[in-house]
């Protein structure tokens, strides 16, 4: 765990360290170093730490009892803390809920000094919930969404010509053309699990009550369709909001988690990027409710 044993120790920019990021220690570079004053006025160093192989929008400043020199100690000290971590996340109770040794069920982010960051895999649910955030113009569409089909009986008409699947297999394109092979690989299966999620949970979570019937006629007339093949991105970002709930019991690595969330934030800023083409203007059609439903 950190502590304020490393206090002393100074950092340079330029430098290679280990960094913890919750209870876990990753391979990071120290960018800049700066001097400021804390609440109480007195100086310290804080120090731009980039985590190896993550998104740059992960970067932080990081006082010195977060940091750690590179050597064989400190290396084998991350060896422990991923296995403590690792097994720590087999340990479950009823219904997958992970629990302690008085039987309780336990959350750790805020162990070990975690300041909420992607190393939180007791609770995946939370850790979504904090850091994987749709850009304000996505929430405009989600609003518009819900009033479409609640207020102006409508539904978003089907098979959209930019299908979750279609949208998902551009975005891995993306990852590989500017973020390189590892977060190509990420991409892959982060998306790969979203297309799961999006078939396991279409019916039962992501549909209002006026869309019930369409995807019912959908089912029936292409038994072997694939959801995703059909449903587009209005259907995608209610994914997005549901997704928390549907992972809490995800058995998610620390590391994983990390790269998880990363990976979901930047899906979001890519169709973010993209909405002109993605969120079609002309997506809904009049629909006419059954007597007595909304």
């Amino acid at each position: 765990m950190a502590s304020s044993d490393a206090g002393a120790t100074e950092f340079c920019g330029g430098e290679r360290v280990l960094a913890f990021h919750g209870p876990v220690l990753y391979e990071s570079k120290i960018l800049a170093v700066e001097k400021r004053k804390d609440a109480e006025g007195k100086e310290i160093t804080v120090h731009l730490t980039h985590y190896n192989g993550w998104n740059k929008h992960w970067d932080e400043w990081l006082p010195p009892d977060r940091l750690r020199k590179i050597n064989a100690e400190t290396l084998q000290l991350k060896s422990n803390l991923e296995a403590e971590y690792s097994s720590s996340n087999k340990r479950k109770g009823p219904a997958g809920k992970r629990i302690g040794d008085d039987g309780t069920k336990k959350t750790r982010r805020r162990d070990r000094g975690d300041t909420g960051g992607a190393s939180s895999a007791d609770d995946i649910r939370g850790l979504l919930e904090d850091k994987v955030v749709l850009p304000d113009a996505l929430k405009v569409l989600l609003v518009d969404d819900w009033h479409f089909i609640t207020a102006q009986s409508k539904i978003v008409k089907l098979p959209r010509a930019h299908s979750i699947a279609k949208i998902l297999a551009e975005y891995c394109e993306h990852a590989a053309t500017h973020h390189g092979p590892r977060a190509a690989g990420v991409a892959a299966e982060v998306t790969s699990g979203l297309k799961v999620y999006f078939e396991n949970g279409c019916a039962a979570q992501l549909l209002y009550a006026a869309e019930q019937a369409q995807h019912a006629e959908l089912v029936r007339d292409t038994p072997t369709a694939r959801l995703c093949d059909h449903y587009g991105p209005q259907h995608l970002l209610r994914l997005f909001v549901k997704l928390p709930a549907m992972m809490e019991y995800a058995g998610v690595s620390p590391k994983g988690a990390c790269y998880l969330v990363t990976c979901l934030q930047d899906i979001l800023e890519y169709l973010h990027a993209h909405k002109d083409k993605f969120f079609a203007t002309d997506a809904y059609i009049t629909h006419s409710p059954p007597s007595g439903k909304k």
